[in-house]
């Protein structure tokens, strides 16, 4: 019996601190928003890794006791230019500029969201994310290993969208998207976090 019980307390710590761990997370991601120079959007791209891609990703250890429907609204990235352009970028955070049709994508489905092209070859949300925090510094800098990562390191050493390098300004929108995607969760975790005085 005393087993159990201690399991029990152990489950509870470990859901308790990765709560915290994730609330400090979104924190930190808003704190690089907020100071916007390419060096802070660069390593919240580490911070999207942790939530997002990492084998048991943060986002989906906190959400296993809340059970919470993510929904990450995207602008219509199905709407693509009628000709294959040499290359494409799409702004998918509506709550920068909206497109007519907005979708609502769960956490897989909007990992998968095609947000950059280059002679034909399409580019996706985890794609840029495991960029950044691999090859540009947002978790470490490391190695160019793909065709891929060297591609879209060169484009964003030549292309600027208003002020900012392409995967800066990329970053930008996925950051956008995730914080209101995973908003509902945030405000659970805090209430419940309130409730018991953490």
């Amino acid at each position: 019996m005393q087993d159990n019980q201690k399991k029990k307390e152990a489950l509870e710590k470990d859901v308790l601190d990765a709560e915290a761990f994730f609330i400090s997370t979104i924190n930190e991601i808003k704190e690089r928003i907020e100071r916007g120079d390419n060096y802070s959007i660069i390593k919240a791209s580490g911070l999207l890794r942790l939530l997002f891609l990492d084998g048991h990703s943060l986002v989906n250890r906190v959400n296993r006791s809340h059970k919470i429907k993510l929904k990450f609204l995207v602008n219509n990235y199905l709407h693509k230019p009628p000709f294959e352009p040499m290359f494409w970028y799409f702004n998918i955070d509506p709550s920068r500029k909206r497109t007519r049709v907005v979708f609502e994508l769960n956490l897989p489905r909007f990992l998968n969201v095609e947000c950059l092209s280059y002679q034909g070859t399409y580019y996706t949300v985890r794609d840029v994310i495991k960029v950044c925090a691999h090859i540009k510094g947002g978790a470490h800098y490391g190695d160019i290993k793909s065709d891929d990562e060297k591609i879209l390191s060169e484009l964003d050493a030549i292309i600027r969208i208003g002020k900012d390098p392409l995967l800066v300004m990329t970053l930008k929108d996925i950051i956008g998207v995730s914080l209101a995607g995973v908003k509902l969760l945030e405000e659970a975790v805090r209430l419940k976090n309130d409730a018991i005085g953490i």
